[in-house]
């Protein structure tokens, strides 16, 4: 865990073959702080949002161009986190459905 409360969320796990963030709801000097202080290379292979609410997104567009990986989200999601946050129009966003599987570095 990176964060959690009201003032943002942001969790980081990792696998063999992958490294996710799922939300990005602080900022990009803390995510990248926690990163150095746990000794982590500083490379995601995705970003999952789990919903659009400001303390889940509100980093979201910086992490996601410092990382330069794909950010997944839902349709809906999507369509409200732009609303608050209109930069994240400008990073790799990939919509999922509800319920479905899908896969980054063909890990599901």
């Amino acid at each position: 865990m990176i964060a959690s409360g009201s003032k943002g969320n942001s969790f980081y796990i990792e696998t063999s073959d992958s490294r996710i963030l799922i939300d990005a709801g602080i900022s990009k000097k803390r995510v990248l702080a926690w990163f150095s202080e746990n000794n982590i290379e500083q490379r995601l292979d995705a970003i999952l949002v789990t919903h659009e609410h400001t303390d889940h997104i509100s980093g979201l567009a910086l992490v996601a161009k410092a990382f330069d990986c794909p950010t997944y989200m839902t349709k809906g999601t999507f369509e409200e986190s732009v609303k608050k946050y209109p930069k994240i129009n400008d990073i790799n966003i990939r919509i999922i459905n509800n319920l479905d599987e899908f896969l980054i570095n063909n890990t599901k």
